[in-house]
């Protein structure tokens, strides 16, 4: 869950004072918070307050509730706060969910509250009995509009420690950690590792292009503008065809997007460079050709590995890009025998080079 109160008004030590007078009454063996962090604002006379991330919404609000009469006192102190809610952990599916809602206190230091979308629709918590079971539950109802103030976009800078409080023992760490994997935590696991295979098969099948005989060669900066330019495109037909804000939204879907044509450019050549090596052909083929460059990248051990550039004659016309780790013997404008394997679409690709 993510969520933020917003203290203006006060003083930093008169919000400090406050934080540690009420944190007491959210130390319960059931309560979610565990820690806060409070953060400096550029303006002066304001800071913002985060809970730990695995926090219920139960538990925030009642914290939004108690500071809000803890700074009833407080001359020209207002408090604003935000909350998000997740449909997979939300006790309230009914509620937009990924979207931060305004917390509107209509009777400050009243257990009283409402709920703003950014739509302006406000949303109340009211009592129902379940039909089944005969229970009295809380559910999420439309009832009216409301004025919603956007979610702050400025600067937090960290004040100190954490302030931590409440059971800090290992039962509650493990089912904090059980919670997080029962939710977003397991998604959030199974995309890191989808992410890591896909960025392992995009580099080697980097590699396999380099060594697959082709007519052409590609410029080392080349991938990168390629990379830049999808991301460039998918970003802007998102800001379009989504309604985001242009300037506000855009450098984070260009950075996403540009991941993401990145791990689909590297799909594709797996499907095609990759599984043409994978399934080659255990016969030889003998081709001939011209050492162009040689280069020497990194160092295994203490000797450099060389990678040699081949303009290939037989067994067709093209460029082959080929390491030969320590072998140093081969030199520009080296006459070579280029030993390849034909893959499964019919490409050509280089094993090694021989002196002729």
């Amino acid at each position: 869950m993510k969520a933020l109160i917003l203290i203006q008004g006060a003083s930093q030590q008169a919000v400090e004072t406050e934080i540690k007078r009420e944190v007491h009454l959210l130390g319960g063996d059931n309560d979610s918070i565990t820690s806060l962090q409070l953060f400096a604002t550029r303006q002066a006379d304001t800071f913002a307050l985060k809970p730990n991330r695995l926090s219920e919404s139960g538990d925030f609000i009642g914290l939004c509730i108690a500071l809000t009469g803890a700074f009833d006192n407080y001359k020209g102190v207002h408090i604003d706060a935000w909350i998000q809610f997740d449909k997979e952990t939300s006790h309230y599916p009914e509620l937009p969910s990924g979207k931060m809602l305004y917390v509107d206190f209509d009777y400050p230091g009243h257990d009283f509250f409402y709920l703003v979308d950014p739509k302006g629709q406000r949303w109340e918590l009211l009592d129902h009995t379940d039909e089944e079971t005969g229970a009295e539950i809380l559910r999420a109802e439309i009832t009216g509009t409301a004025t919603y103030r956007p979610y702050p976009k400025m600067q937090l800078n960290p004040l100190g420690r954490r302030i931590e409080f409440g059971e800090q023992s290992r039962r509650r760490d493990f089912r904090n950690l059980w919670w997080w994997l029962a939710g977003k935590g397991m998604i959030t696991l199974l995309i890191v590792v989808v992410f890591c295979v896909l960025a392992i098969l995009g580099i080697c099948a980097a590699w396999d292009f380099s060594g697959t005989l082709l007519p052409f060669s590609l410029p080392s900066w080349l991938p990168y503008v390629v990379f830049a330019s999808a991301g460039f495109v998918l970003a802007v037909l998102l800001v379009i065809f989504k309604d985001f804000n242009f300037w506000e939204h855009f450098w984070g879907l260009f950075f996403f997007s540009t991941i993401a044509a990145a791990l689909a450019i590297g799909v594709i050549m797996t499907l095609v460079f990759s599984v043409n090596w994978w399934f080659e052909s255990s016969e030889p083929v003998y081709g001939s050709g011209v050492v162009t460059e040689v280069e020497a990248k990194g160092k295994s051990g203490e000797e450099p590995n060389y990678s040699h550039h081949v303009d290939v004659d037989t067994p067709s016309e093209g460029k082959v890009f080929i390491r030969m780790h320590h072998d140093s013997s081969f030199h520009d404008g080296d006459s070579v025998t280029v030993v390849f394997h034909r893959g499964l679409f019919g490409l050509y690709h280089a094993e090694k080079i021989k002196h002729r």
